[in-house]
């Protein structure tokens, strides 16, 4: 083929070609323009300054018409707070700019959020994506903007982020404790996920440090309190479940718990629980109050403001003859023996009435047997709580009967000490421990002289009783007893009233008295008997005078026959040393042949006979016997033989 034909042959394939080309872009632009028409997003080309070139018919959800918008500037619809963010995007548009962008990535864009009015002035939400692309007059640049109204995508979101708030305050301030758990382990473990505030101050843990950790190592106590496998079964079977009021311990915490669980559309386990510790306390408490009207040994009455009986426990039952059902129909006069009605018209129903308490001891009757029963009594009123009004009558009253009978016992007892005091034969005083009188008896006033009256509350140092020869010893006994010591008999010369001297045996020992210590004395008047002593001395004197220089021997045996005084007579007649003989018996010293006669009259003796010039035999000092001649007669004091006396010579 000649070269000619071959250029017209491939200048009409090419233009075949052009033309099969220039069809199927105009079926490109004619799909594309149709996609574009029939979009729901907002589409809109535009000059680089904003201006509409075009918009598709999806803006006229907006209200606007076809074509209104071409030929004005986008960037003046546009929210006045959005256009400060959107102008450093579209400074970015410039040719230059575009150029280069175009040279360094093959997707350009810029995607923000802006608000555009509707025809009526509204504002939708917008979001949108801004593409360069180049104008269709192949001259500079244009802008493609594809656009959504996202309006109701923010409402939902909003709504959705007012109940996540909402929820997460309640969660927050909720005053249950809530608890949120993922399941792993085929449920048969539990993540903490999550803890409110209450739940951290209910188990004294932080969320900090138990989010991550499972339950067991949080709550060791969880399996045996139930909760697990309450949790286990929620997680499998997706139901909810109650865990009644139960008592959770572990070596941390313990408490009353009640618990909810339910499971979550993620999957979540989640536990609100309550602290009921001290509910359950409190009821704990309340039980066992309520068993002490029940129990209790007092009696507990409640009355209208009548007096009419609504309530009386077991007690108050048995103490006043009346059952509690027929408790009501009694009233508190009832019980009450007729002279001590007054006392409750006139004194105690007054007191009420006057919002006041009443306490003191009464006396009730019961109606059955009549028996009189003493009482300590407490009478209140119950109030209204909002108005202070008294609404009843309340009665406590613990029988003091046993506690009557012993005060009176101590009466009668005081009372017998009081006498067995005062007229006992001996004379006691009480002082306190600086010497100062508080009680004494007759015996005492009878021996000092003074009058109990004339002498209380004075001190025993300041009134002259105590001779000054024997202050030394009572200032003594008197430091003695305030150390708790007690002393005696120590002997004091006092002085009488009268002016005399007399000698008292006195005893002294610290004793409580109300609750004080105090000194209890007792004191003897010895005067007589030490003048009594005194004579006997002197006879004794003179008798030891007489005997010593007497040339016959003088002796004295006690009863069983033992020499208790001898005087030295027995040196010349028998040769003893007196020392010698004291302390042996008679029939030591009597010739053997003649001692059973003389032990027949050693017994005459003993029995009140004196006898006289009796013979016998006594053996000296050198074992010969001697002849003598006695008198003896028995030794009587106080009444009493208690030996015998005698003389001896030689025959």
């Amino acid at each position: 083929m000649p070269e000619e034909e071959i250029k017209q042959e491939a200048l009409l394939n090419m233009l075949e070609d052009l033309e099969e080309t220039k069809k199927k872009l105009e079926e490109s632009q004619r799909l594309y323009r149709l996609i574009t028409d029939n979009a729901t997003d907002h589409i809109a080309l535009m000059k680089l300054d904003t201006t509409y070139v075009y918009l598709n018919a999806a803006n006229q959800q907006l209200g606007y018409k076809p074509g209104e918008l071409v030929g004005k500037k986008g960037i003046d619809f546009v929210h006045p707070d959005d256009r400060k963010k959107l102008v450093p995007i579209l400074m970015k548009y410039s040719v230059n700019l575009i150029s280069n962008l175009l040279k360094r990535q093959k997707n350009v864009y810029e995607k923000f959020q802006y608000r555009f009015p509707d025809k009526s002035g509204k504002w939708h939400d917008m979001e949108g994506i801004a593409t360069p692309v180049p104008s269709p007059d192949g001259k500079g640049y244009n802008i493609l903007l594809v656009s959504r109204d996202i309006t109701e995508r923010n409402k939902s979101e909003g709504v959705r982020r007012e109940e996540q708030a909402r929820f997460k305050g309640l969660f927050d301030n909720m005053s249950s404790g809530v608890a949120v758990y993922e399941p792993v382990n085929n449920c048969n473990d539990f993540i903490f996920k999550d803890l409110n505030l209450s739940g951290e101050i209910i188990d004294g843990i932080k969320k900090k440090d138990v989010v991550g950790k499972n339950l067991l190592s949080v709550f060791p106590g969880a399996k045996e309190f139930g909760i697990l496998g309450a949790m286990r079964k929620v997680c499998k079977t997706g139901e909810s479940q109650h865990l009644p009021i139960n008592k959770y311990t572990d070596p941390r915490i313990k408490g009353w718990r009640e618990n909810f669980l339910f499971k979550l559309p993620t999957g979540e386990v989640v536990a609100v629980y309550n602290d009921v510790t001290e509910k359950m306390e409190t009821q704990e408490e309340l039980q066992k109050l309520a068993a002490i009207p029940k129990y209790t040994t007092e009696l507990i009455n409640i009355a209208d403001l009548k007096g009419q009986m609504i309530f009386l426990n077991n007690a108050g039952s048995r103490m006043l003859g009346i059952s509690s059902k027929d408790v009501n129909n009694h009233n508190i006069l009832e019980v009450i023996p007729d002279p001590l009605k007054d006392i409750v018209k006139k004194e105690l129903l007054p007191a009420l009435m006057n919002r006041k308490t009443w306490e003191g001891d009464l006396q009730y009757k019961n109606i059955k047997t009549g028996k009189l029963t003493d009482v300590h009594s407490i009478t209140f009123t119950i109030k209204d709580q909002k108005t202070g009004k008294p609404l009843y009558l309340a009665n406590v009253s613990r029988d003091i009967t046993e506690k009557k009978k012993a005060e009176q016992e101590i009466k009668d007892s005081e009372e017998r000490f009081r006498i067995a005091f005062d007229y006992a034969p001996i004379g006691y005083y009480i002082s306190d421990s600086k010497g100062a009188f508080i009680e004494g008896n007759k015996k005492a006033e009878e021996i000092i002289g003074y009058k109990r009256k004339d002498l209380l509350g004075k001190n025993y140092f300041d009134v002259g009783l105590i001779s000054k020869e024997s202050l030394p010893l009572a200032a003594k006994i008197l430091a003695k007893n305030v150390m708790g010591k007690a002393t005696g008999p120590d002997e004091f010369v006092l002085n009488r009233k009268d002016g005399k001297k007399i000698i008292l045996e006195v005893w002294t020992y610290p004793i409580k008295m109300k609750g004080n210590r105090v000194v209890l004395g007792i004191v003897n008047d010895i005067t007589e008997k030490k003048m009594v002593e005194g004579q006997i001395k002197e006879k004794d004197l003179l008798f030891k005078d007489i005997s010593d220089k007497s040339f016959d021997i003088v002796y004295i045996l006690d009863r069983t026959g033992k020499v208790t005084y001898v005087n030295n007579a027995i040196r010349n007649i028998l040769g003893y040393n007196p020392k010698e003989v004291i302390g042996i018996n008679f029939k030591s010293i009597v010739s053997k042949s003649e001692f059973p006669s003389m032990k027949n009259v050693f017994i005459s003796i003993l029995k009140g006979k004196s006898v006289k010039s009796i013979r016998t035999k006594l053996k000296n000092n050198k074992g010969k016997e001697v002849d003598i001649l006695f008198n003896s007669s028995p030794l009587i004091k106080e009444g009493k033989i208690i030996g015998t006396y005698g003389i001896i010579r030689k025959a």
